[in-house]
């Protein structure tokens, strides 16, 4: 609930800019939610509906409140809006909530912190919000104007009054003009819902910070495309297109000088390509009950029925249990299936509504559990056999989701261990990579849970740090190194070795590139790859002039992938250009015929007639080893997979080159021998395999576009 008048001070806190508020306590240090911490200049009354306005500091509250005689309410800072706006809709959900926003115009570098605060406002509590027209005063710019005390002071009571009327709100409906990729203009009745998301993210591009500018464009983006909403034939780049020339000329009444860092000419299928493909989050709108009552502050009801924490044994004072509390009889039902499905003992407490489970089971409890909690559905321990590796285990009860989890692993070399319950991390890196990968399982959608504190690795700190500083430094998210970690595993295992979120991240860097060309995405699957990797051989050499600091942090990796890239292409480039020129000249991908017998000699046969008509004019050898594929005595003593491409047929050995060069087919090739050995020693049958090959890690599967 909100407090009155809640103000609680700091004595250690040190001086900002912030005169009037530096030091105050906005966060409950216990809870960390938000005290409220706020002012009300004038009086309102919970029985009779009214407006109430919303500002930052002490000056836009009292020239709102002279213009309008209305309540008006000091939030101290655009952060603590957010909070303050929540909680007093929360207790007077009457009333009409306004929030007054300033209007931050002096830095496109940092964005429009006033107005973005409002529009997060709008988005997550359905609140109105006002833009002070600063531009109205005269030499606005020069003066720094960029709030409703301004407005006042320089225009006047009566013109901020005539401004408080111009409210906007995200959740109308709406009426859009937009071309479809035929040029034709279509009107579109929009409903509230979508309209709101739609203002909401169009607003955000306007007015965000010019380093965000991508990102921001990436969820317009990925909103549109993934809407339920039919944007039938809808052209996304002419929309982005729109957007930004909005967002050039509101900045350009404060900057004439001001220019896009992604200007309007750059908008072409690739980019709207990659931004679709790109790992960016849309936000989720905050979940605030209202209150039955009007004149009472009711607390929020809880978004998770079940807590899942430490307690202490009813039978044995003073040792260690999980005791896990519910609410309704269906969820204790759903509470001992998770139980006894992980064959973990337990006492029952109807009366009371708890469990009391063995401590040692507190984070397999509270995965199993997450989707009623809000713990996190994945979490890392030690290895049971004491060896020093660490394990990934938690609730993979869910298909959809085991599979997701299972297909990455896989491309990670990772397996699933039965006797240690969860997957077994083979470096700390992998680990690192696919814990960003799958983030959101990680981490609490719970706020208030009681983390058990995981596993403390200093690799695996230096390396999440390392991993951090790369992604704030080259501007690609982590997520999108991880990604293309696994890439590299697929795309060229030597690379995939050493383990360095920055060639990770200087080959994700090295495809959004090439992406921004529109017929990249028209070039064969493996030209693609060999186009990547020939990027990213420019690409360390140039990070030593253009992020001196990385190369000297990373110098070993940057060398060791220097001579592993400069073996493989050691060749004649004016070829090598050609080839990506004159695509019509290469070579068609040969296809493999659908096998006509289920065993696996079938697929051997395939394998061999490719080969032969490939490799026909070339000196390279392929390894012989296929004829063992058919061996059963084999099938049975092997277990673990070959990687999904042999290191030595891509790269030379990093101390000892020997120069050996293979071509996009070869590649080709000798991927699919790999993946053959692997099918045939889990005996898959033809038709199987014919779908495997569909899958991620299959030679025919990019991971950006799918099966190609």
């Amino acid at each position: 609930s909100v407090f009155e008048e809640k103000a609680v001070f700091s004595k250690n806190s040190k001086p900002t800019n912030k005169r009037n508020s530096y030091g105050l306590i906005k966060l409950d240090a216990i809870t960390g939610k938000s005290v409220g911490a706020h002012r009300v200049v004038g009086d309102i009354d919970p029985s009779k509906p009214d407006t109430i306005y919303y500002s930052e500091s002490w000056g836009n509250a009292g020239s709102i409140y002279k213009a309008t005689n209305k309540a008006s309410v000091i939030c101290l800072d655009s952060n603590n809006m957010n909070h303050v706006i929540g909680l007093f809709k929360q207790k007077y959900p009457n009333h009409r909530h306004i929030h007054i926003a300033d209007n931050d115009l002096h830095s496109s570098l940092k964005g429009n912190v006033g107005v973005l605060s409002a529009l997060n406002s709008a988005f997550h509590h359905d609140v109105e919000y006002v833009i002070p027209q600063v531009h109205q005063i005269e030499n606005f710019v020069s003066k720094k104007s960029s709030d409703a005390s301004d407005v006042f002071v320089e225009l006047g009571s009566d013109n901020l009054s005539t401004q408080l009327l111009n409210t906007k709100q995200l959740s109308v409906e709406g009426k859009y003009y937009y071309s479809t990729e035929s040029g034709q203009d279509v009107e579109v009745e929009i409903p509230a819902n979508v309209n709101a998301d739609l203002s909401y993210y169009f607003s955000v591009i306007q007015f965000c910070s010019e380093p965000e500018l991508e990102t921001k464009i990436a969820q317009l983006v990925k909103f549109v495309d993934q809407s339920s909403f039919n944007f039938e034939g809808l052209n996304l780049g002419n929309i982005v297109k729109k957007v930004l020339q909005n967002r050039e000329s509101i900045w350009k009444q404060a900057t004439p000088e001001y220019s896009l860092s992604i200007a309007t000419s750059d908008v072409n299928v690739g980019l709207i390509n990659r931004l679709k493909a790109s790992h960016v989050q849309l936000p989720k709108r905050s979940k605030i009950e209202a209150p039955k009552q009007n004149n009472i502050a009711m607390p929020m009801a809880s978004e998770w029925p079940v807590t899942v924490k430490m307690g202490e044994s009813l039978n044995r004072p003073g040792k260690k249990v999980v005791r896990i509390d519910y609410q309704t009889e269906e969820q204790a039902k759903l509470i001992l299936n998770k139980l006894q499905f992980n064959d973990i003992s337990n006492i029952h407490n109807e009366g009371e509504k708890f469990f009391h489970a063995p401590y040692k089971y507190i984070n397999i409890i509270k995965s199993h559990l997450s989707a009623l909690s809000g713990d996190p559905q994945l979490y890392v321990g030690p290895s049971i056999q004491k060896n020093g590796k660490l394990v990934i285990r938690g609730d993979f009860s869910n298909e959809a989701f085991a599979n997701k989890f299972n297909k990455y692993s896989e491309l990670m070399w990772v397996e699933f261990s039965e006797e240690e319950k969860g997957y077994i991390i083979n470096s700390n890196s992998d680990y690192v990579f696919l814990k960003e990968i799958f983030s959101e399982q990680f981490k609490p959608q719970n706020p208030d849970t009681n983390q058990v504190k995981l596993i403390e690795h200093s690799e695996v700190s230096e390396i999440e740090n390392n991993l951090e500083t790369i992604a704030d430094t080259l501007d690609i998210s982590k997520r999108d190194i991880s990604i293309h970690q696994i890439h590299l595993k697929t795309h060229n295992a030597p690379l995939a070795k050493i383990e360095s979120p920055l060639l990770a991240a200087l080959y994700a860097k090295s495809k959004f590139e090439l992406a921004k060309d529109d017929e990249f995405s028209s070039l064969p699957v493996e030209t693609k790859i060999w186009s990547a990797l020939k990027r990213l051989h420019s690409n360390v050499y140039s990070i030593e002039t253009s992020n001196p600091n990385l190369f000297e942090k990373h110098i070993n990796d940057i060398t060791q992938a220097r001579s592993i890239l400069g073996s493989l292409f050691e060749f004649d480039a004016k070829k090598f250009q050609d080839s990506l020129i004159q695509t019509e000249d290469e070579p068609e991908p040969l296809e493999v015929e659908q096998p006509k017998q289920s065993d696996v000699s079938a697929l051997a046969t395939i394998f061999k007639e490719v080969t032969e008509r490939t490799l026909a004019d070339t000196e390279v050898e392929v390894s012989k080893t296929l004829d063992n594929v058919v061996d059963d005595s084999e099938l049975a003593v092997k277990e673990e997979a070959q990687p999904l491409l042999d290191a030595e047929l891509i790269a030379t050995d990093i101390e000892e080159p020997q120069n050996v060069l293979l071509s996009a087919q070869e590649v080709r090739i000798q991927s699919l021998h790999d993946h053959i050995n692997v099918y045939a020693r889990e005996g898959f049958t033809s038709a199987e395999y014919q779908e495997k090959i569909k899958e991620p890690g299959s030679p025919y599967y990019y991971s950006d576009l799918g099966y190609n």
